[in-house]
């Protein structure tokens, strides 16, 4: 029962962060979340001939699947270990408990990595259908999947480019199509 209208804001001043440009080299981190998405992306950049490192974020115990999608691919990794802190697991009161926007966490994470690692861009594997809404609610359309949505990536990119470094992309590779063209892509790899 939450009111989209009163959802929190944020104030910032521009000047708080200074973007900084840096000398990267010209090479991509994919994504691999072990699904079809990151498979035809990186089955797409190995048919281009682009070179790339898969990235995995952990958290927990290892992921068998995106382990093997990695071996498959035949491509080098980067792992990343994220730790939760057990109090996030906890009810608070009177804040919100649920559903949590984890393309954006991995999107920030991400960034932070081709930074530290001598990376320009950061790949993932958004589909286009993620741009729609899928629930009215109280005269809005709300999606769940915003943060895999092309206004996601041009805002991200906005705040990349402005507050952290003009010099590594975040974009997806599959934008352009819908599921079921994704699916049709992916029948086609062993």
């Amino acid at each position: 029962k939450i009111d989209p209208k009163t959802i929190a804001k944020f104030s910032y001043s521009p000047a708080a962060n200074k973007a900084e440009s840096l000398v990267l080299s010209d090479r991509s981190l994919l994504g691999i979340g072990g699904g079809k998405d990151s498979i035809v992306a990186g089955e797409l950049l190995k048919e281009a001939n682009e070179k790339f490192t898969a990235f995995l974020l952990k958290t927990g115990a290892d992921s068998t699947i995106q382990k093997n999608v990695i071996k498959v691919m035949d491509v080098p990794s980067l792992e990343i270990q994220r730790k939760l802190d057990p109090k996030i697991f906890q009810k608070h009161e009177d804040s919100f408990n649920g559903h949590i926007p984890i393309s954006s966490i991995i999107a920030f994470l991400a960034v932070a990595s081709a930074l530290f690692y001598d990376y320009s861009n950061f790949i993932v594997g958004n589909e286009y259908s993620s741009n729609f809404g899928n629930l009215k609610y109280k005269g809005m359309t709300i999606n769940h999947q915003w943060s895999k949505s092309q206004e996601f990536e041009t805002a991200f990119n906005d705040y990349v480019k402005n507050f952290i470094s003009p010099s590594v992309s975040y974009f997806s590779l599959l934008r352009p199509f819908y599921e079921i063209r994704i699916t049709e892509m992916f029948s086609r790899y062993k």
